[in-house]
Protein backbone atom coordinates (compact mmCIF):
# COMPACT_ATOMS: atom_id res chain seq x y z
CA UNK A 1 0.00 0.00 0.00
CA UNK A 2 2.66 2.58 0.88
CA UNK A 3 4.37 1.72 -2.68
CA UNK A 4 1.03 2.60 -4.39
CA UNK A 5 0.54 5.63 -2.28
CA UNK A 6 4.51 6.75 -3.03
CA UNK A 7 3.89 6.03 -6.76
CA UNK A 8 0.37 8.11 -6.72
CA UNK A 9 2.43 11.21 -4.54
CA UNK A 10 4.94 10.99 -7.36
CA UNK A 11 2.75 11.01 -10.70
CA UNK A 12 1.04 14.10 -8.80
CA UNK A 13 4.03 15.46 -8.25
CA UNK A 14 5.22 14.94 -12.07
CA UNK A 15 1.82 16.21 -13.64
CA UNK A 16 2.06 19.50 -11.25
CA UNK A 17 5.13 20.10 -12.65
CA UNK A 18 4.18 19.85 -16.20
CA UNK A 19 0.74 22.15 -15.58
CA UNK A 20 3.10 24.52 -13.67
CA UNK A 21 5.83 25.30 -15.67
CA UNK A 22 5.99 23.64 -19.10
CA UNK A 23 4.93 25.94 -22.17
CA UNK A 24 5.06 29.26 -22.91
CA UNK A 25 5.98 32.60 -20.83
CA UNK A 26 5.77 36.04 -21.86
CA UNK A 27 7.16 38.95 -20.63
CA UNK A 28 8.58 42.16 -21.09
CA UNK A 29 12.02 44.10 -19.99
CA UNK A 30 12.80 47.72 -19.46
CA UNK A 31 16.16 48.30 -21.31
CA UNK A 32 17.32 52.22 -21.55
CA UNK A 33 13.18 53.21 -21.32
CA UNK A 34 12.79 51.13 -24.01
CA UNK A 35 10.35 47.74 -23.89
CA UNK A 36 11.86 44.46 -25.10
CA UNK A 37 9.76 41.52 -25.07
CA UNK A 38 10.97 38.06 -23.98
CA UNK A 39 9.40 34.87 -24.31
CA UNK A 40 10.41 31.45 -22.52
CA UNK A 41 10.01 27.84 -23.63
CA UNK A 42 9.78 25.37 -20.90
CA UNK A 43 9.82 21.58 -21.66
CA UNK A 44 10.17 18.52 -20.39
CA UNK A 45 13.29 16.00 -21.54
CA UNK A 46 14.63 13.11 -19.75
CA UNK A 47 16.85 14.60 -18.49
CA UNK A 48 14.95 17.20 -16.88
CA UNK A 49 13.31 20.74 -17.49
CA UNK A 50 14.83 22.28 -20.55
CA UNK A 51 14.37 25.71 -21.48
CA UNK A 52 14.57 27.85 -24.84
CA UNK A 53 14.10 31.69 -25.20
CA UNK A 54 12.69 34.00 -27.93
CA UNK A 55 13.46 38.14 -28.15
CA UNK A 56 11.52 38.75 -30.95
CA UNK A 57 11.85 42.47 -30.95
CA UNK A 58 15.76 41.82 -32.09
CA UNK A 59 14.57 38.32 -34.27
CA UNK A 60 16.26 35.88 -32.60
CA UNK A 61 14.47 32.67 -31.70
CA UNK A 62 15.04 29.33 -29.91
CA UNK A 63 17.93 30.28 -27.65
CA UNK A 64 18.92 27.33 -25.96
CA UNK A 65 19.23 28.20 -22.12
CA UNK A 66 22.25 26.67 -20.73
CA UNK A 67 20.62 25.20 -17.34
CA UNK A 68 16.62 25.34 -16.30
CA UNK A 69 15.32 24.10 -12.78
CA UNK A 70 12.17 24.33 -11.01
CA UNK A 71 12.00 23.52 -6.87
CA UNK A 72 9.94 24.74 -4.83
CA UNK A 73 8.19 27.05 -6.34
CA UNK A 74 11.08 28.70 -8.22
CA UNK A 75 12.23 28.56 -11.31
CA UNK A 76 15.87 29.49 -12.27
CA UNK A 77 16.98 29.83 -15.93
CA UNK A 78 20.68 30.86 -17.14
CA UNK A 79 22.45 31.24 -20.08
CA UNK A 80 26.27 31.12 -18.94
CA UNK A 81 27.90 32.47 -21.88
CA UNK A 82 25.61 35.75 -22.25
CA UNK A 83 26.39 36.19 -18.38
CA UNK A 84 21.94 36.29 -18.26
CA UNK A 85 19.79 34.40 -15.38
CA UNK A 86 16.25 34.44 -14.36
CA UNK A 87 14.71 33.52 -11.08
CA UNK A 88 11.02 33.84 -10.75
CA UNK A 89 8.29 32.80 -8.37
CA UNK A 90 5.34 30.80 -9.35
CA UNK A 91 2.11 32.27 -8.20
CA UNK A 92 -0.89 30.09 -10.32
CA UNK A 93 0.06 31.46 -14.19
CA UNK A 94 2.23 34.43 -13.00
CA UNK A 95 6.19 34.21 -12.30
CA UNK A 96 7.49 37.18 -10.51
CA UNK A 97 10.67 38.15 -11.11
CA UNK A 98 14.53 39.23 -11.70
CA UNK A 99 16.22 39.37 -14.85
CA UNK A 100 19.61 40.11 -14.81
CA UNK A 101 22.96 40.10 -17.07
CA UNK A 102 26.30 41.27 -16.83
CA UNK A 103 25.59 42.68 -13.05
CA UNK A 104 22.40 43.91 -14.34
CA UNK A 105 19.35 43.80 -12.61
CA UNK A 106 15.81 44.30 -14.28
CA UNK A 107 12.23 43.42 -12.99
CA UNK A 108 10.97 40.76 -15.27
CA UNK A 109 7.15 39.57 -14.83
CA UNK A 110 6.06 36.19 -17.37
CA UNK A 111 2.59 35.19 -18.00
CA UNK A 112 2.02 31.80 -19.16
CA UNK A 113 0.47 31.97 -22.29
CA UNK A 114 -2.34 29.16 -21.98
CA UNK A 115 -3.70 29.51 -25.66
CA UNK A 116 -2.66 27.91 -28.47
CA UNK A 117 -1.12 30.50 -30.91
CA UNK A 118 -2.60 30.76 -34.39
CA UNK A 119 -0.79 29.67 -37.02
CA UNK A 120 -0.44 32.69 -38.68
CA UNK A 121 1.12 33.05 -42.36
CA UNK A 122 4.87 35.03 -42.21
CA UNK A 123 3.71 37.93 -44.38
CA UNK A 124 5.62 37.89 -47.52
CA UNK A 125 6.03 41.57 -49.41
CA UNK A 126 5.32 40.26 -53.22
CA UNK A 127 7.21 43.14 -54.61
CA UNK A 128 10.27 42.53 -52.49
CA UNK A 129 13.55 41.93 -54.47
CA UNK A 130 14.88 38.98 -52.77
CA UNK A 131 13.94 35.61 -50.69
CA UNK A 132 15.09 34.93 -47.40
CA UNK A 133 15.58 31.50 -46.33
CA UNK A 134 17.61 30.14 -42.81
CA UNK A 135 21.14 28.49 -43.41
CA UNK A 136 23.53 26.61 -40.44
CA UNK A 137 26.86 25.72 -40.06
CA UNK A 138 27.94 22.74 -38.15
CA UNK A 139 30.93 23.34 -35.97
CA UNK A 140 32.21 21.51 -32.98
CA UNK A 141 30.92 22.86 -30.29
CA UNK A 142 27.22 22.92 -31.88
CA UNK A 143 25.20 24.84 -34.58
CA UNK A 144 25.66 28.63 -35.78
CA UNK A 145 22.40 29.70 -37.38
CA UNK A 146 22.14 32.51 -40.26
CA UNK A 147 20.11 33.26 -42.74
CA UNK A 148 20.56 33.43 -46.18
CA UNK A 149 19.19 36.16 -49.31
CA UNK A 150 19.18 35.71 -52.50
CA UNK A 151 17.55 37.74 -55.40
CA UNK A 152 14.39 36.47 -56.05
CA UNK A 153 15.25 34.99 -59.65
CA UNK A 154 18.36 33.90 -58.50
CA UNK A 155 20.47 31.15 -60.34
CA UNK A 156 23.57 32.19 -60.19
CA UNK A 157 26.09 35.18 -59.08
CA UNK A 158 27.87 36.29 -56.31
CA UNK A 159 27.64 36.35 -52.52
CA UNK A 160 28.77 38.16 -49.97
CA UNK A 161 29.22 37.19 -46.23
CA UNK A 162 28.96 39.79 -43.51
CA UNK A 163 30.55 39.32 -40.44
CA UNK A 164 28.66 41.15 -37.56
CA UNK A 165 30.62 43.67 -34.41
CA UNK A 166 31.66 43.10 -31.01
CA UNK A 167 29.29 42.25 -28.57
CA UNK A 168 25.74 40.77 -28.59
CA UNK A 169 25.55 42.18 -31.81
CA UNK A 170 23.19 39.61 -34.39
CA UNK A 171 23.33 39.05 -37.39
CA UNK A 172 21.17 42.01 -38.42
CA UNK A 173 22.91 44.54 -36.15
CA UNK A 174 20.94 44.44 -33.30
CA UNK A 175 21.45 43.84 -29.63
CA UNK A 176 19.53 44.09 -26.14
CA UNK A 177 20.17 47.69 -26.15
CA UNK A 178 20.12 48.62 -29.81
CA UNK A 179 17.65 47.74 -32.93
CA UNK A 180 18.63 48.87 -36.66
CA UNK A 181 18.52 46.06 -38.97
CA UNK A 182 22.11 47.51 -40.61
CA UNK A 183 22.98 44.42 -41.79
CA UNK A 184 19.55 43.02 -42.62
CA UNK A 185 19.09 46.35 -44.98
CA UNK A 186 22.66 45.98 -46.66
CA UNK A 187 21.57 42.35 -47.65
CA UNK A 188 18.36 43.31 -49.15
CA UNK A 189 19.80 46.23 -50.84
CA UNK A 190 22.58 43.74 -52.32
CA UNK A 191 19.54 41.26 -53.56
CA UNK A 192 18.27 44.50 -55.30
CA UNK A 193 21.46 44.95 -57.18
CA UNK A 194 21.65 41.09 -57.88
CA UNK A 195 24.05 39.92 -55.07
CA UNK A 196 23.24 37.39 -52.60
CA UNK A 197 24.55 37.35 -48.40
CA UNK A 198 24.66 35.42 -45.34
CA UNK A 199 24.81 37.16 -42.20
CA UNK A 200 24.83 35.14 -39.11
CA UNK A 201 24.46 34.59 -35.37
CA UNK A 202 28.10 34.46 -33.95
CA UNK A 203 28.78 31.20 -31.91
CA UNK A 204 27.25 32.14 -28.23
CA UNK A 205 25.24 35.32 -30.10
CA UNK A 206 21.27 35.11 -30.32
CA UNK A 207 20.11 31.70 -31.83
CA UNK A 208 23.90 30.47 -32.05
CA UNK A 209 24.15 31.15 -28.02
CA UNK A 210 24.33 27.53 -27.55
CA UNK A 211 27.48 26.93 -29.20
CA UNK A 212 29.27 28.50 -26.18
CA UNK A 213 29.03 26.70 -23.07
CA UNK A 214 31.23 29.86 -21.01
CA UNK A 215 32.16 32.89 -21.64
CA UNK A 216 35.76 31.46 -19.92
CA UNK A 217 35.91 28.73 -23.07
CA UNK A 218 35.88 31.36 -25.74
CA UNK A 219 38.71 33.03 -27.76
CA UNK A 220 39.02 35.56 -30.64
CA UNK A 221 40.24 32.44 -32.99
CA UNK A 222 37.16 30.57 -33.01
CA UNK A 223 35.12 33.52 -34.53
CA UNK A 224 38.06 33.92 -37.24
CA UNK A 225 37.62 29.69 -37.59
CA UNK A 226 34.02 30.02 -37.72
CA UNK A 227 34.26 32.91 -40.45
CA UNK A 228 37.02 30.64 -42.77
CA UNK A 229 34.07 27.56 -42.33
CA UNK A 230 31.16 29.56 -44.07
CA UNK A 231 33.32 30.64 -46.72
CA UNK A 232 34.58 27.09 -47.02
CA UNK A 233 30.91 25.78 -46.70
CA UNK A 234 29.69 28.83 -48.76
CA UNK A 235 32.49 27.88 -51.57
CA UNK A 236 30.39 24.40 -52.49
CA UNK A 237 27.51 26.10 -53.18
CA UNK A 238 27.78 26.03 -56.98
CA UNK A 239 25.25 28.95 -57.11
CA UNK A 240 27.91 31.33 -56.47
CA UNK A 241 30.38 32.56 -58.52
CA UNK A 242 32.26 34.56 -56.19
CA UNK A 243 32.93 34.55 -52.21
CA UNK A 244 33.12 37.65 -50.65
CA UNK A 245 33.60 39.04 -47.23
CA UNK A 246 32.43 42.13 -45.69
CA UNK A 247 33.26 42.28 -41.90
CA UNK A 248 32.04 45.13 -39.71
CA UNK A 249 33.79 46.85 -36.29
CA UNK A 250 35.05 43.61 -34.81
CA UNK A 251 33.95 41.43 -37.64
CA UNK A 252 36.66 43.64 -40.02
CA UNK A 253 39.55 41.60 -37.99
CA UNK A 254 37.73 38.60 -37.68
CA UNK A 255 36.95 38.71 -41.89
CA UNK A 256 41.07 39.86 -42.27
CA UNK A 257 42.14 36.45 -40.48
CA UNK A 258 39.27 34.45 -42.43
CA UNK A 259 39.70 35.80 -45.99
CA UNK A 260 42.69 34.17 -47.62
CA UNK A 261 40.23 31.91 -49.56
CA UNK A 262 37.61 34.39 -50.22
CA UNK A 263 37.78 36.26 -53.55
CA UNK A 264 37.43 39.80 -52.25
CA UNK A 265 37.45 41.41 -48.85
CA UNK A 266 35.63 44.81 -47.38
CA UNK A 267 36.45 46.62 -44.23
CA UNK A 268 33.45 48.58 -42.52
CA UNK A 269 34.60 50.50 -39.91
CA UNK A 270 37.24 48.05 -39.10
CA UNK A 271 39.97 49.46 -36.53
CA UNK A 272 43.38 49.88 -37.35
CA UNK A 273 44.89 49.81 -34.69
CA UNK A 274 45.34 46.89 -31.88
CA UNK A 275 42.38 46.87 -29.58
CA UNK A 276 44.66 47.52 -26.58
CA UNK A 277 45.38 50.81 -28.13
CA UNK A 278 41.74 51.54 -28.76
CA UNK A 279 40.41 50.53 -25.42
CA UNK A 280 43.31 52.75 -24.33
CA UNK A 281 42.14 55.95 -25.77
CA UNK A 282 38.65 55.02 -25.08
CA UNK A 283 39.35 54.97 -21.12
CA UNK A 284 41.34 58.09 -21.41
CA UNK A 285 38.04 60.06 -21.04
CA UNK A 286 37.85 58.46 -17.87
CA UNK A 287 39.16 60.07 -14.52
CA UNK A 288 43.14 59.28 -13.62
CA UNK A 289 42.23 57.30 -11.26
CA UNK A 290 40.28 54.84 -13.69
CA UNK A 291 43.01 54.98 -16.20
CA UNK A 292 45.87 54.41 -13.65
CA UNK A 293 44.23 50.62 -12.58
CA UNK A 294 43.01 50.19 -16.25
CA UNK A 295 46.67 51.07 -18.36
CA UNK A 296 48.51 48.46 -16.60
CA UNK A 297 45.61 45.94 -16.56
CA UNK A 298 45.74 46.35 -20.17
CA UNK A 299 49.70 45.98 -20.58
CA UNK A 300 49.78 42.65 -18.53
CA UNK A 301 46.72 41.28 -20.92
CA UNK A 302 48.66 42.66 -23.67
CA UNK A 303 52.13 40.33 -22.96
CA UNK A 304 49.43 37.06 -22.56
CA UNK A 305 49.62 36.97 -18.85
CA UNK A 306 46.37 36.43 -16.82
CA UNK A 307 45.28 39.35 -14.03
CA UNK A 308 46.13 38.14 -10.49
CA UNK A 309 43.66 40.70 -8.83
CA UNK A 310 40.88 42.43 -10.82
CA UNK A 311 38.58 44.89 -8.46
CA UNK A 312 35.35 44.99 -8.25
CA UNK A 313 35.43 48.77 -10.30
CA UNK A 314 37.08 46.88 -13.26
CA UNK A 315 34.90 43.54 -13.08
CA UNK A 316 33.17 44.43 -16.35
CA UNK A 317 35.97 44.86 -18.60
CA UNK A 318 38.37 42.24 -16.75
CA UNK A 319 36.61 39.81 -15.59
CA UNK A 320 38.35 36.45 -14.83
CA UNK A 321 35.95 34.77 -17.37
CA UNK A 322 36.73 37.11 -20.38
CA UNK A 323 40.05 37.51 -20.11
CA UNK A 324 41.46 34.24 -22.35
CA UNK A 325 39.37 36.12 -25.20
CA UNK A 326 40.80 39.33 -24.43
CA UNK A 327 44.32 37.83 -24.48
CA UNK A 328 43.71 36.30 -27.77
CA UNK A 329 42.32 39.62 -29.44
CA UNK A 330 44.84 41.68 -27.98
CA UNK A 331 47.53 39.98 -30.11
CA UNK A 332 46.31 40.88 -33.25
CA UNK A 333 47.69 44.41 -35.37
CA UNK A 334 44.82 44.77 -38.10
CA UNK A 335 46.92 46.58 -40.26
CA UNK A 336 49.60 43.94 -40.00
CA UNK A 337 47.27 41.31 -40.34
CA UNK A 338 45.82 43.29 -43.40
CA UNK A 339 48.97 43.75 -45.77
CA UNK A 340 49.17 39.96 -45.46
CA UNK A 341 46.49 39.66 -47.70
CA UNK A 342 45.89 38.77 -51.09
CA UNK A 343 43.16 39.24 -52.70
CA UNK A 344 41.24 42.66 -53.90
CA UNK A 345 40.02 44.97 -50.56
CA UNK A 346 38.20 47.68 -50.09
CA UNK A 347 38.12 50.11 -47.07
CA UNK A 348 35.05 52.21 -45.88
CA UNK A 349 35.12 54.68 -43.41
CA UNK A 350 32.28 56.99 -42.26
CA UNK A 351 33.54 60.50 -41.45
CA UNK A 352 31.39 60.83 -38.33
CA UNK A 353 31.38 57.38 -36.66
CA UNK A 354 32.28 58.20 -32.79
CA UNK A 355 33.60 54.80 -32.30
CA UNK A 356 36.42 53.98 -35.17
CA UNK A 357 38.28 56.63 -36.91
CA UNK A 358 38.96 57.78 -39.89
CA UNK A 359 42.46 57.78 -39.04
CA UNK A 360 41.88 53.68 -38.37
CA UNK A 361 40.59 53.83 -41.91
CA UNK A 362 43.79 55.12 -43.13
CA UNK A 363 46.16 53.09 -41.36
CA UNK A 364 44.98 50.16 -42.76
CA UNK A 365 45.28 51.34 -46.14
CA UNK A 366 48.50 52.53 -45.67
CA UNK A 367 49.16 48.60 -44.34
CA UNK A 368 47.95 47.69 -48.07
CA UNK A 369 48.55 50.49 -50.34
CA UNK A 370 46.69 48.75 -53.03
CA UNK A 371 43.52 48.36 -50.81
CA UNK A 372 40.64 51.18 -52.35
CA UNK A 373 39.68 53.76 -49.37
CA UNK A 374 36.45 55.43 -49.30
CA UNK A 375 35.87 57.88 -46.62
CA UNK A 376 31.72 58.65 -46.84
CA UNK A 377 30.85 62.08 -45.40
CA UNK A 378 28.81 61.97 -42.32
CA UNK A 379 28.15 57.79 -42.25
CA UNK A 380 28.60 57.11 -38.67
CA UNK A 381 29.38 53.27 -36.59
CA UNK A 382 25.84 52.16 -37.32
CA UNK A 383 26.09 53.10 -41.36
CA UNK A 384 23.55 55.81 -41.10
CA UNK A 385 23.83 59.64 -42.11
CA UNK A 386 24.88 61.59 -38.60
CA UNK A 387 26.11 64.13 -37.34
CA UNK A 388 29.27 64.38 -35.43
CA UNK A 389 27.02 65.77 -32.31
CA UNK A 390 27.51 62.13 -29.87
CA UNK A 391 23.92 62.65 -28.45
CA UNK A 392 22.32 62.92 -32.35
CA UNK A 393 24.53 59.95 -33.38
CA UNK A 394 23.86 57.77 -30.74
CA UNK A 395 20.28 58.24 -31.23
CA UNK A 396 20.37 56.95 -34.77
CA UNK A 397 21.47 53.64 -33.15
CA UNK A 398 17.43 52.57 -32.39
CA UNK A 399 15.79 53.87 -35.49
CA UNK A 400 15.82 51.04 -37.73
CA UNK A 401 13.43 52.81 -40.60
CA UNK A 402 16.88 55.12 -41.07
CA UNK A 403 18.07 54.08 -44.61
CA UNK A 404 21.70 53.20 -45.14
CA UNK A 405 24.16 56.49 -45.83
CA UNK A 406 23.79 57.67 -49.13
CA UNK A 407 26.88 55.82 -51.49
CA UNK A 408 27.60 53.00 -48.84
CA UNK A 409 25.70 50.36 -51.20
CA UNK A 410 26.31 51.66 -54.15
CA UNK A 411 30.12 51.37 -53.52
CA UNK A 412 30.27 47.97 -52.35
CA UNK A 413 28.09 46.81 -55.23
CA UNK A 414 30.23 48.19 -57.52
CA UNK A 415 33.16 46.87 -56.07
CA UNK A 416 31.77 43.39 -55.52
CA UNK A 417 30.71 43.63 -59.08
CA UNK A 418 33.66 44.79 -60.69
CA UNK A 419 35.98 41.76 -62.65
Amino acid sequence: MKRILLFFMLLSAMNAFSQDIIGEWDGAINVQGKSLRLVFHFSKTDAGLSATMDSPDQGANGIQMSQATFENGVVTVELRIAQMKYVGTLDKNTLTGTFSQAGQNMPLNLIKNEQVAEIVPVAVDKNAAYEETPITLKIKTGTLFGTLTTPKTFVKGPVAIIIAGSGPTDRNCNNPTMTNDAYKKLAHELAESGIASIRYDKRGIAQSVAAVESESNLVFYDYVQDAKDWIQQTKQDKRFTKVVVIGHSEGSLIGILAAEKADKFISVAGPGRSIGVVLKEQLSAQPKAVQDEAFPMIDTLTMGKKLQHVSPAMMSLFRPSVQPYMISWLKYDPGVELKKLKIPVLIIQGTTDIQVSVEDAKLLSAAKPDAQLLLIDKMNHILRTAEADREANLATYNKAELPLAEGFVKAIVSFIQKK
